[in-house]
């Protein structure tokens, strides 16, 4: 069973390294330098944890399109941010969900680790132990 890592926990892990962990408390805050507030808030994550910068919007597959938001190709691991909203975006709609689930399956077949993120996973500290789990 994994263990739960809460934000004060999460902000707690950065501090001991010397770093500040400055999570968006709301989905919609934007940050500098990053496709989304949900990508910015991983990305502040990922320097907090001091994990190997990973590559971003790093394609994965030749004949298609597909990208996944962070990558890690030397270990065949990826994390997406799922931006699940109340006004029904993309992917929560049919066509963009039965997209998402191709991408996915894909990715798997590939060989791919993929760690899917929500808004509130990066904030309740979960996505900072799954992280540190994929980098044990």
């Amino acid at each position: 069973m994994p263990l739960r890592l809460t934000r004060s926990e999460a902000e707690a892990l950065a501090r001991r390294r010397g770093q500040e962990l400055d999570l968006p408390r709301s989905p919609t805050t934007k940050l500098p330098q990053a496709e989304s507030p949900l990508e910015a808030a991983l990305d502040l994550l990922i320097r907090a944890l001091d994990l190997p910068k990973p590559r971003t919007e790093y394609r994965f597959h030749d004949a298609r399109s597909w990208r996944f938001d962070r990558a890690w190709p030397d270990r065949m691991l990826a994390a997406e941010c799922e931006g699940v909203t109340h006004e029904g975006g993309r992917h929560q709609r049919v066509k963009g969900y039965t997209e998402d689930c191709h991408k996915y399956t894909t990715a798997a077949l590939c060989g791919w680790r993929v760690m899917r993120f929500t808004h509130g996973m990066l904030q309740d500290g979960s996505a900072a132990r799954y992280l540190e789990e994929a980098f044990r």
